[in-house]
């Protein structure tokens, strides 16, 4: 991160400083891993821009990957939901989740031993439809936008038996 300030900055109104700081963080990843994005994305980029959006959909990618669809969202007037914005160039956007960057069929965000956690009866599942992200709008070199967002996944499923445990004499 040595070309942005490791100090504090304050957000612009409406803006919360730890939303500006996390911003300011995933855009130094985006520099600093612009190699290794360059190979998932399949060619340069420039320009960078960060949206509020909306998953609209996802299809695997690979073994805990997934490529998604988002569509650009806004704080309802209530500031209690989102509603979709009508923007054609951010509409059906194809997006990658940083957070599943280095996911293989044996390792899972965060660093989980897929290939036990598959074989428990769980299984690492893709960031649900309708989830709000911050997303990383990049122009790629032919002109087209692809988004970067990150988010963590979440497993799902249940142990294939019943664990018993003995707790102060209770079996649970």
């Amino acid at each position: 991160m040595s070309q942005f300030s490791p100090t504090y900055t304050f957000g612009a109104a409406g803006m919360p400083a730890p939303v500006l700081n996390r911003m300011t963080q995933v855009t130094a990843f985006v520099y600093e891993n612009e190699a290794q994005l360059r190979d998932l994305i399949g060619t340069d980029f420039s320009g960078i821009q960060a949206v509020l959006m909306q998953i609209d959909s996802s299809a695997v990618l690979a073994s805990n990957r997934w490529t998604y669809t988002l569509k650009l969202c806004q704080p309802d007037s209530g500031g209690t939901a989102v509603a979709a914005v009508t923007q054609t160039e951010l509409t059906a956007l194809t997006a990658y989740n940083l957070a599943e960057f280095g996911n293989t069929a044996a390792v899972a965000a965060g660093g989980v031993n897929a290939t036990r956690a598959n074989a428990a009866g769980f299984n690492l599942l893709a960031v649900p439809n309708n989830a709000v992200v911050w997303a990383f709008v990049v122009t790629k070199a032919d002109g087209l936008n692809v988004a970067l967002f990150e988010r963590m996944n979440q497993y799902d499923g249940e142990c294939p038996t019943a664990l018993i445990n003995e707790i102060d004499g209770g079996t649970y």
